[in-house]
């Protein structure tokens, strides 16, 4: 059974302005996981006043910037703030290592849970999705723009041969007045063409997309079944561009997340959900608003509903958990800090820090470009200030996990 300590046992441990970390480390490698549902754990507490954490199978160690670095894998960095004095900040290492971001751990039992914000990364087991669009209210519709993909048009194909051209779907020949026959790939001779209605249709079926506009689907960019080159996104008319598959109009408040981790058979795309009758349940059941068939997703593993006029992101109790991923944070005396590390959970607080049913703020530094998946980070010296580089605060619910 996972143990940790109370405020008060906090300030018998150690004095004003030392750090409390609590590391627990599941005693598996499993695709850097943690399992919260485990007893198999190896626990330790420290005091310290700043270093880097260092695992070397299931045991946990830190080291001072004055000593040298013992053997294993470094986790995280930690060091006082220059900025603000009496708190401490923790970033990913300053040396060689697996570990690219911090992931902020979301407990079951946060009322509040995290708000998410626009290019938020966060993270249901192994699979990974990033927010891409949140919109509140008004006329906006979800922006369907997956990376790596481009907007492109195809026109009317017109003249005196194209009368007796057939479509590839229908194999009727030449194109009626509000049906005009497209050449939409890389694709010859008798397969070159096919009708407007009969293209939107497949691709509507394709695509799986709903009929009203509440309803929650799952975009991607479509390519020929036969050549595999990608069709267009926008048809011109006269003039006028449309988009090639007609998609029902989302009902406000609605979100868009990226699949980022092709793990499934959809692959890469968006996850249009509108949340305007019920909230978004994420999970493996057949229930499931976004249903997501990975061995490290719960049946029900995660939820997202609007608030207050915030999305906010909740676990449900799930296995392994759900996390959002930071380029820093900083720790104060206010509320205690729970990071995901692959395998390890540290705990961070200070003396004072309440317990851990508390809300608290965990503040991010200024965010570059992660080439490996689109994350943002920020440079160790920038979180070693403290610097607050002007972006939002990120609210989410420290944990103590007495439920296991």
């Amino acid at each position: 059974m996972l143990f940790f300590p109370t405020a008060a046992e906090d300030e018998k441990a150690a004095p004003a302005g030392t750090l409390q970390v609590s590391s627990t480390t599941w005693s598996r490698e499993s695709h850097h996981l943690f399992d919260f549902e485990s007893r198999e754990v190896h626990c330790r507490e420290f005091a310290m006043n700043g270093g880097t954490f260092m695992r070397n199978g299931t045991e946990v160690d830190i080291s001072s910037e004055e000593t040298a670095l013992p053997a294993g894998d470094a986790l995280v960095y930690i060091a006082a703030s220059a900025a603000v004095p009496g708190t401490f900040v923790v970033s990913p290492p300053r040396v060689p290592c697996r570990t690219k971001k911090l992931w902020a751990v979301v407990h079951k039992d946060s009322p509040s849970g995290h708000n998410l914000a626009q290019n938020d990364l966060f993270r249901l087991g192994r699979v990974k999705f990033r927010v891409r669009q949140l919109v509140l209210e008004g006329p906006a519709q979800p922006s369907l723009c997956v990376d790596g993909t481009k907007r492109t048009t195809c026109g009317w194909q017109r003249g005196k041969d194209i009368e007796s051209k057939c479509c590839r779907i229908c194999l009727m020949e030449g194109p009626e007045d509000d049906d005009p026959l497209l050449a939409p790939c890389a694709c010859k001779g008798s397969i070159n063409y096919v009708h407007l209605k009969c293209l939107r249709h497949w691709a509507s079926i394709k695509l799986n997309a709903p009929g009203h506009s509440d309803g929650t689907y799952f975009y991607r960019p479509l390519t020929c079944e036969l050549c595999k080159t990608a069709l267009p996104t926008h048809v011109s008319c006269n003039g006028v561009e449309q988009r090639l598959v007609e998609l029902p109009r989302t009902e406000p408040p609605f979100v868009v997340l990226e699949n980022v981790t092709d793990t499934s058979a959809q692959g890469k795309g968006l996850h249009v959900i509108s949340l305007a009758q019920r909230p978004l349940t994420m999970g493996r059941g057949r229930e499931c608003g976004v249903r997501i068939a990975d061995v490290s997703i719960s049946r029900c593993h995660a939820t997202i509903s609007c608030k207050g006029g915030r999305f906010v992101l909740q676990d449900s109790g799930s296995k392994f958990g759900t996390c959002v991923a930071m380029p820093w944070v900083q720790v104060d005396d206010s509320k205690p800090v729970s990071l995901q590390v692959g395998r390890t959970v540290l705990t961070l607080s200070l003396p004072s820090s309440p317990s851990s049913s508390d809300t608290m703020d965990v503040s991010s530094g200024p965010m570059e470009e992660d080439t490996e998946s689109g994350a943002s980070a920020a440079s160790p010296a920038q979180a070693a200030a403290g610097s607050p580089g002007g972006n939002p605060s990120y609210d989410w619910r420290s944990i103590g996990w007495n439920f296991l």
